[in-house]
């Protein structure tokens, strides 16, 4: 794993002689990266139409988040290495971007979940302790994501390109009972966009998405121990790990398939692109070949970019996601549950004193995010609901101190407003269980509170000659609810080089 991870992040040292260097600190790497609309959308072909300077950037972060307000199933404090890399090259006749990863992290006091890399709102068939123990547990994460696109064809009409994307996983919780998640996604998104006349192009993306994984369980003492399979908001079945009859290995099987459809219009006053997405697919849970449970999904989605102003310099954009998803329980794969999930978010961004070549004094702006969620479980009955909105505002200062170098800070604020969050199980064991009165009473406390959101970035980049630029970062933040006691801390420093 960690050759494949070397040889992808080959190509950006490789790259380095390509051309000349264009991006001179981190400032513009940020300005350049938001004002390409196909860039930031799923379409790989778009990179033969994007106006983006080239880059390569190669970094080495450390993470720390601390504090009880957080998830049920969160640790108390985590935290993470990584080493980052990412590029955008022209290599030969090709246009590709490149993105790099490896990561490891220390997960502390963590409770319930015992089985998955991390909890997803989604996917309720999962092994967890029934007891309000804590425990440690460690991640590791390697992936790259690297898109290509072809010269433009057909007369500068056609242009064609395709994403691929690797990114293996794993979990582990090394005491009695010890239990290890494996998983290994791999997708492929094939792509092209044609232009109808100088302003109108239409685009396809067509993906595929294949995510098998598995949680192997083990007793580390001859006694067999006892572990809780969920089954969706509070219900579940008992199963024991070790002896004779101990449940064996867990294993998912993940698919996914879909569609994107862009549209793009470059007028003179204004640069849109609209995607719309459509994707299908689910989860298969079993246990040494037994059906243990499923989920199907239909994944719909619209995003909005436009592009305004003198050298590209304003920029909005919406987006919204929904999820429908069905849980199927056992053997029969009778419906348990049918949910819905909605999020989405507007943004607005201007950026002050900007030119052709990503430079600019001020960056400014706000926008919103929202989240509904609607679980309900027929039988036993169950649901949770929760509904936020969340306003924000962000203000940023690039400082040129010299030729050499430069600081760029950024305050970011958010309020989160929470509305109707709220929790029931019908079943008859309700009393005793774990689950309901621990984890899931606990998480719609949680998602009920309002609370303050505060970020600092500062970003300073020496450049030590046209070609080397070393840059160090740093970021804090804070998550403070209000009318009650914790908080939930996160620090972030980097140390880059872009060539």
């Amino acid at each position: 794993m960690k050759k494949l991870l070397t040889i992808a992040l080959g190509l950006c040292l490789f790259a380095a002689g390509a051309s000349a260097q264009e991006i001179d600190d981190r400032a513009q790497y940020q300005f350049n990266i938001d004002r390409d609309l196909w860039y930031n959308s799923p379409n790989a072909a778009g990179l033969a139409l994007g106006e983006m300077a080239q880059w390569r950037n190669v970094a080495l972060d450390y993470g720390l988040t601390a504090g009880s307000f957080r998830n049920a199933w969160d640790p108390a404090t985590q935290s993470s290495f990584a080493l980052r890399g990412d590029m955008l090259m022209e290599l030969g006749i090709f246009k590709v971007a490149a993105d790099v990863n490896l990561e490891k992290d220390a997960l502390r006091r963590c409770k319930f979940n015992t089985s998955l890399y991390e909890v997803e709102w989604d996917m309720p068939y999962f092994a967890a302790m029934n007891l309000e123990e804590t425990f440690p547990m460690s991640r590791t994460r390697a992936s790259f994501d690297i898109k290509g696109a072809a010269p433009l064809l057909l007369d500068d009409q056609l242009a064609v390109g395709v994403d691929v994307k690797f990114d293996w996983r794993t979990a582990a919780r090394n005491k009695n009972l010890r239990s290890r998640y494996n998983s290994l996604l791999l997708e492929i998104a094939p792509s092209a966009v044609y232009a109808i006349d100088d302003e109108n192009r239409v685009g396809l993306t067509v993906s595929y998405k294949a995510r098998p994984a598995s949680n192997s369980l083990a007793a580390s003492e001859e006694t067999p121990v006892g572990v809780a399979f969920l089954q969706g908001l509070g219900y579940y079945s008992m199963l024991t790990v070790g002896g004779d009859f101990g449940v064996g290995r867990i294993g998912y099987r993940e698919s996914l398939f879909g569609a994107d459809l862009q549209y793009n219009r470059n007028g003179d006053a204004a640069r849109w692109l609209v995607d719309l997405s459509l994707h299908k697919g689910g989860t298969r849970v079993s246990e040494t070949g037994t059906s243990m449970g499923s989920v199907d999904r239909y994944l719909t989605g619209a995003k909005v970019q436009g592009l305004f102003g003198e050298n590209r310099n304003r920029k909005l954009t919406a987006r919204i996601d929904y999820n429908l998803n069905y849980w199927m329980q056992g053997l029969g794969g009778e419906t348990s549950a049918s949910n819905n999930l909605l999020d989405g978010g507007l943004d607005y961004t201007i950026y002050t004193g900007a030119d052709a070549a990503s430079n600019f004094d001020f960056v400014l702006g706000g926008g919103v995010d929202f989240l509904w969620m609607a679980l309900r479980r027929y039988t036993p009955d169950a649901y949770l609901k929760t509904a936020h909105i969340t306003p924000y505002v962000f203000l940023g200062k690039n400082i040129h101190f010299s030729k050499e170098s430069d600081l760029l800070v950024k305050l970011h604020l958010a309020y989160n407003f929470a509305a109707g969050s709220d929790y029931k199980y019908l079943g008859s064991s309700a009393a005793g269980n774990v689950f309901v009165n621990y984890m899931y009473d606990n998480e719609v406390d949680y998602l009920s509170y309002y609370y303050l959101r505060t970020v600092l970035d500062a970003a300073y980049t020496y450049r030590i000659n046209s070609l080397l630029k070393t840059y160090a970062s740093a970021r804090l933040g804070n998550n403070k609810p209000m009318g009650v006691k914790g908080t939930r801390l996160m620090a972030e420093l980097s140390v880059g080089v872009m060539f």
